[in-house]
């Protein structure tokens, strides 16, 4: 696998997605790296500039970012968004299942409200929204770019245990500038910049297990 940065250009070479990123012994992924290295570049390639929820070589997949969407509408469209299927019935016990896991029981009276919730929330309540989503829907492919920041050390570690409970089978890729999480997943590989050559060319961003 080897991820650079030529020019203004990002190129992603010899990463097959299936066997690489989707394998049994990489089933939890976190990539780590200073501002600026490329964590959110290799998301969306890996990712194929994919919506919210897409299907990517057979698999269903779900990219979470740090400020996830949240449509005007219901909270439960919120929670079912964007698979939103007018003719399958809306199943409370499970939404609100979802937002227990997730630290957001206090909301659940209000699944049929509608509302702002992008207004009505505050930033570490929009994530867990957005981890509840995730929960609701249960994609192959998870893919967190940032999607914890707003959380204290504790409350990403209870958050991220609720994700591996839901989805046992499921990939999970993590992208974060922090490393609290390292002792859930399986690997761990952090992006970092080489140093500027002699001759000015632009730096690159490698990506090295870490130790």
């Amino acid at each position: 696998f080897f991820f650079f940065k030529q020019k203004t250009a990002y190129e992603i070479r010899n990463c097959d997605w299936s066997s690489d990123v989707c394998s049994s012994d990489l089933d939890r992924l976190l990539v780590t790296g200073d501002s600026g290295t490329g964590k959110t570049t290799l998301v969306r390639l890996l990712a194929g500039l994919a919506p919210a929820t897409a299907d990517t070589d057979g698999a269903r997949m779900m990219l979470l970012p740090q400020k996830p969407y949240l449509p005007l509408g219901t909270l439960a469209t919120v929670l079912r968004y964007p698979r939103l299927d007018a003719g399958e019935p809306v199943d409370t016990a499970r939404l609100a299942a979802a937002l227990e896991a997730a630290g957001l029981a206090h909301l659940t009276p209000r699944l049929g409200e509608a509302a702002r919730w992008d207004l009505v929330l505050g930033g570490a309540e929009r994530q867990r929204l957005g981890l509840a989503r995730v929960l609701v829907q249960r994609p192959e492919v998870l893919v967190l770019d940032d999607a914890l920041s707003a959380l204290d050390e504790g409350a990403q570690q209870s958050a991220f245990s609720a994700l591996t409970r839901a989805l046992p089978k499921s990939v999970i890729v993590t992208l974060s500038q922090r490393s609290a999480l390292a002792a859930q997943h399986t690997h761990h590989w952090r992006l970092q910049r080489e140093p500027r050559t002699e001759s000015g060319s632009e730096r690159s961003a490698t990506p090295e297990p870490a130790v």
